[in-house]
């Protein structure tokens, strides 16, 4: 999963499937990002996902005053481990204790890397049991936000579920990484993916930079400003935003790190009407579209949802 902070477009994927990251939105011009594999992309953008690497040592968390003295490797690890400690202090109550401990952990591999590809500047991968993040460094603010955004990816309800399929010659995946569910099947004999099918990603940005917004927030209001400026996931995040103001924190928190999808999809259906969870969530998928025009459409149909949502709460 790949997340692009901050800009253009976003490149999601390497060969796997992947989820998406934080990609930045801007205007008429701004791409949000492509989904495609297992990567939660963000884009300058943030976003892309790598191939998993040797695990991360792990580090002791620094003071924030004693961050911009570290290397951008250092600064990753320890912005890593900070905002981990954050969350499960925050939600602890909505995790598992096999997903608290493995949140606790932290990634097998968060790397800051050359080159993730135009636009990119970070990524989340979550494979085969295994996490990892990559991020560019091309200044501490971006660094910051891509770190805590890859993070926040990491930290939400992560699982993979394989099916084997020996009369195909392969095997079916079935990836979740927060709200954003994910399958294909995969070649025993080439490792071809094929079949890719995705829901749920639009709106697991648009909860993931909110929630990256609000670790910002706490270290600085000024850099939490700086990023909602930048429109990163822009549609998406205001959606997600007053989506939350209609169903409240907990619905939200334990669909996106508890993994029950089920409380969030019957209180909206609850609020709105019958099915009609499947309907925002389609709409908040169209508003991560590399087409503007179709993220504005799905916007609008978006917020007429929520307004019925609000209308039918007030009865």
């Amino acid at each position: 999963m790949s997340e692009i902070s901050g800009g253009s477009a976003e490149n999601d994927e390497m060969n796997t499937p992947e989820t998406g990251g934080e990609t930045g939105q801007t205007g008429s011009g701004g791409t949000e990002g492509l989904a495609g594999g297992n990567l939660e992309s963000v884009q300058l953008g943030e976003g892309s996902e790598v191939p998993p690497a040797a695990p991360a040592a792990e580090i002791t968390p620094a003071p924030a005053t004693e961050v911009q003295e570290l290397s951008p490797q250092q600064q990753a690890e320890v912005i890593h481990q900070n905002t981990i400690a954050s969350i499960l202090q925050e939600n602890g109550a909505y995790f598992s204790p096999k997903d608290a401990a493995r949140v606790s952990q932290g990634a097998d591999s968060i790397r800051v890397v050359q080159d993730l590809g135009e636009g990119v500047t970070g990524g989340y991968r979550y494979s085969e049991g295994k996490s990892s993040i990559q991020l560019l460094a091309t200044s501490k603010n971006q660094l910051e936000r891509s770190a805590i955004h890859e993070t926040v990816h990491c930290s939400s309800f992560n699982r993979e579920i394989i099916v084997p399929e020996p009369s195909k010659g392969g095997y079916m995946v079935y990836n979740t990484v927060g709200t954003r569910q994910a399958s294909w099947f995969k070649s025993d004999k080439n490792g071809e993916i094929s079949n890719y099918a995705e829901k749920g990603r639009g709106m697991n940005e648009g909860i993931t930079t909110m929630y990256t917004n609000r670790e910002l927030a706490k270290i600085s209001q000024e850099r939490a400003l700086a990023a909602q400026r930048q429109q990163i996931y822009g549609h998406a995040t205001d959606l997600c935003t007053a989506l939350e103001g209609q169903v409240g924190e907990a619905p939200m928190k334990e669909a996106f790190f508890g993994g029950n999808m089920k409380a969030l999809e019957d209180k909206v259906n609850e609020l709105a009407g019958d099915k009609v969870f499947d309907s925002l969530r389609s709409c908040l998928d169209r508003a991560i579209s590399d087409d503007y025009t179709e993220r504005v459409a799905a916007t609008r149909e978006a917020q007429e949802i929520l307004a019925r949502m609000a209308e039918r709460s007030k009865k």
